[in-house]
């Protein structure tokens, strides 16, 4: 014969319920004190008791993804790792999911578009979202799908608004040096190589190497020291050659200090 469970006390801690029972005390969440309608003095079988923190198990996950869910969007795939670190089983976090999705609190596809957003407003390029989305699951249609509305035209304007920020930050080096360090910024930054390019070969660019290739020029000068004149000139000419400076602007400095 199956032992009643008979409830002593029920206090509320936060969002959720203590009970006591003659056996035990157990955490429950409010949805369950409601739809059981669990009060001081009642009772239940035994089995019943068991099947009502069965279900207490399900709720409080579902209520602790919803808890993880309102501080930022997540992916299908975020959920599903958050559930399987709370070691809630495949069953729970398959309905938990569903729900979820039928809720609309989950959508890959609206949570791609969300960061297409984010992303372009961080100055971030195509490449740079794909790989977020790539990172955070979502599968290889759905992020084809979204960078189609990553237009060239948005791109290209992105790409402008980064570079009126960098202007002037490395106008102390040649203007191959400083498109080659534009270049390295806007690659990392996720903007397509091609375009990349297209938009550095029309880039006007300033620069004021007077004081940057004179240093350069006494390290080498220093550094092959020990040369006669005419093997020390070749060897600065060509190490300033490899740092950008243009052959003219070399043969003025060098024909000046040697």
């Amino acid at each position: 014969m199956s032992q009643k469970i008979k409830v002593l006390s029920v206090k509320k801690k936060r969002k959720k319920y203590k009970v006591e029972t003659n056996l035990d005390s157990h955490t429950l969440e409010e949805d369950i004190i409601i739809k059981y309608n669990i009060f001081k003095d009642k009772e239940f079988e035994e089995k019943e008791f068991k099947k009502i923190l069965e279900e207490n198990k399900s709720v409080a996950s579902f209520n602790q993804v919803l808890n993880y869910l309102s501080y930022r969007a997540r992916s299908i795939s975020e959920v599903k790792e958050y559930l399987v670190k709370k070691e809630v089983s495949k069953e729970d976090s398959e309905s938990i999911i569903k729900r979820l999705i039928d809720l609309g609190y989950l959508n890959d596809e609206a949570f791609a578009s969300y960061y297409l957003g984010y992303y372009q407003k961080m100055n971030k390029g195509p490449n740079y979202l794909k790989t977020k989305l790539f990172e955070k699951g979502i599968d290889k249609e759905t992020i084809e799908n979204c960078l189609v509305k990553y237009t060239l035209e948005a791109e290209v304007e992105i790409i402008a608004l980064v570079l009126e920020k960098m202007k002037g930050k490395y106008s102390k080096l040649p203007i191959k040096k400083q498109k080659e360090k534009i270049q390295a910024k806007l690659i990392r930054d996720g903007f397509t190589f091609s375009v990349v390019n297209s938009y550095l070969r029309n880039l006007q660019l300033e620069e004021n190497i007077e004081e940057t290739l004179g240093k350069d020029l006494q390290k080498l000068i220093k550094k092959y020291q020990d040369l006669d004149k005419k093997e020390k000139k070749d060897k600065i000419i060509q190490n300033l050659l490899r740092k950008g400076y243009e052959y003219s602007s070399i043969k003025a400095i060098v024909e000046e200090v040697l």
